[in-house]
């Protein structure tokens, strides 16, 4: 089977759910045709990766964030409708799958194909305010269109029920599969593998460092005056960018995972688990998370949902204590969050009778 996927990522950035799912269908002997972000000013290029995978990079014209007026939207459909054509020529029986809410043309330039919709971003509330009007309705589009939607968030989930009823949760899940970490040991620090970025609660963290407890961070900076000064604290140790695989001396002295959310950012409610909790539970982590309103299901002790410093400090103590009972409860709870349950879940949606590409078709035109 032949996908062709639509995303506004790269396809050498740190992996996201775009590239996740790409992978997966690659490691299942599918043939990927990966459209990555669109740039200013560069000629459309194809990149033949392997005998299965294509790169595609297209011109730009329009940022999505200013796709307010329908004239302009519509200038920019013909121009990037003539490039795709251009760069894949598509077969009835390929599979649309698409992680871009701006591309309300996909039904009308793939008429007859099956079509995924992967919403894996709260993106009304990431859209500039003079825009969040017409993003809700270039993602109402894209819903109608699809033959199915999936999304990572429950919030998410809510709001797109209006849309549609084609629609299913789908989360990211452990790329490794779960091992059990060595037991008996003194485990006294954190560990924090992930975006070292503004969306990060400074205060919690301060408060952690300041109780005399090492964190010890991984991942990529986005330069600015709090991480710089989180990162000096004489108990913060930054490490650079790894995986954990690579890291076992100073996993084994980590008790738990920090994923200390600010609660203040709107963009971040919608999150039920991020694209690292599982690689980091299926390293026998147990996470110590911002208590957002719509984080996943799950038991107390694998994932633990904090409400200020104080809270995170005693799941901290806590997860010290019982990180060895823990394991058990950890392994089976990602028996649920495998690639092969994704996997299943792809190809069972696929499975359902394909004269709903028709009625997809027509909802389309309706609108």
């Amino acid at each position: 089977m032949r996908f062709i996927i639509f995303t506004r990522t790269m396809w050498d950035e740190p992996p996201r759910l775009r590239k996740q799912v790409a992978t997966l269908l690659l490691e299942h002997g599918h043939e990927i045709h990966f459209f990555q972000k669109r740039k200013f000013g560069r000629r459309a290029k194809s990149e033949e990766i392997s005998d299965r995978l294509t790169i595609h990079t297209s011109a730009h014209l329009l940022n999505h964030q200013l796709k307010i007026f329908q004239p302009l939207n519509a200038i920019d459909a013909a121009f990037l409708k003539r490039i795709f054509r251009q760069q894949v020529d598509i077969r009835t029986d390929d599979v649309i799958l698409n992680f871009c809410y701006d591309l309300d043309f996909l039904r009308d330039l793939y008429p007859n194909n099956r079509m995924l919709h992967i919403v894996n971003d709260d993106y009304i509330a990431m859209a500039l305010t003079p825009h969040k009007r017409s993003a809700a309705r270039l993602l109402k589009r894209n819903c109608q269109a699809a033959n199915h939607t999936f999304t990572v968030s429950l919030m998410v989930e809510e709001y797109l029920r209006e849309y549609t009823d084609n629609i299913s949760l789908f989360f990211p899940w452990a790329r490794s599969i779960y091992r059990q970490p060595n037991v008996g040991l003194s485990r006294n620090e954190i560990m924090y593998w992930g975006y070292i970025n503004e969306r990060i609660d400074f205060d919690v963290v301060g408060e952690i460092l300041d109780a005399g407890i090492k964190i010890n961070f991984f991942g990529y900076i986005t330069p600015s005056n709090k991480v710089s000064e989180m990162l000096s604290h004489p108990n913060a140790e930054y490490h650079g960018i790894a995986d954990l695989q690579d890291v076992p001396e100073v996993l084994e002295r980590c008790c738990c995972s920090l994923l200390p959310y600010n609660p203040r950012d709107e963009t971040i409610r919608c999150i039920t688990i991020n694209n690292r909790g599982f690689e980091l539970l299926s390293f026998g982590l147990p996470l110590l998370y911002t208590a957002l309103p719509y984080l996943i299901p799950s038991p107390d002790n694998v994932i633990y949902k904090c409400h200020g410093a104080e809270k995170f400090l005693a799941a901290y103590e806590d997860a010290r204590r019982n990180f060895d009972a823990v394991q058990p409860v950890i392994e089976h709870f990602l028996q649920s969050h495998t690639s092969e349950m994704r996997y299943r879940q792809i190809m069972e949606v696929l499975a359902d009778d394909t004269s709903a590409v028709q009625s997809a078709l027509l909802n389309f035109r309706k609108m």
